[in-house]
């Protein structure tokens, strides 16, 4: 399953087409945004594949379901085995939560974070976030992609958002 909200859904069709070759069975796609205007287009998840399956949410209800893409991860996720997902980290953050309460939780869980990454070598220590259990970790060499696991939600979303720093 993956979870693309507004922006995050740049990394996706690939990933869709990377899955799919590798033998993935069937993939869902929870897309969401702000506004149907702002829905990246389901076919370009899709790409004539019948065996991925998008579902949309937007925030005002324009298109697919009414609210956060968030809300579709329970209904969606009853057996994916793995969930990938990107968007604005308060999105992930939620994410986590959902997949909290899910039993059994998917064997993998992923989520691309963001940073703003000043120098992308870890020096400038623009991207440091903060890591379960009171650590934290430079964005630009251990992320962005990171296990849902990994990372101190609460913490996270006390920072400044990235468009701010």
């Amino acid at each position: 399953m993956i979870v693309s909200g507004g922006l995050g859904c740049a990394p996706f069709p690939l990933l869709v087409r990377e899955l799919r070759q590798g033998g993935c069975a069937d993939v869902t796609v929870l897309s969401g945004a702000a506004t149907a205007s702002r829905l990246y287009p389901a076919e370009r998840f899709r790409r004539g594949d019948d065996a991925v399956r998008v579902v949309e949410a937007t925030d005002d209800g324009s298109q697919g379901r009414r609210g956060l893409v968030t809300e579709l991860v329970a209904g969606a996720c009853e057996e994916a085995a793995a969930v990938y997902a990107c968007g604005p980290n308060p999105m992930l953050a939620a994410l986590a939560e959902a997949l909290r309460h899910l039993a059994p939780p998917p064997q993998r869980a992923e989520v691309s974070l963001e940073a703003p990454m000043g120098c992308g070598f870890g020096t400038c220590l623009g991207c440091a976030l903060p890591a379960a259990g009171g650590e934290w970790f430079l964005c630009c060499r251990r992320g962005p992609v990171m296990e849902v696991s990994q990372v101190d939600w609460p913490g996270l979303l006390a920072l400044p958002p990235a468009h701010v720093a």
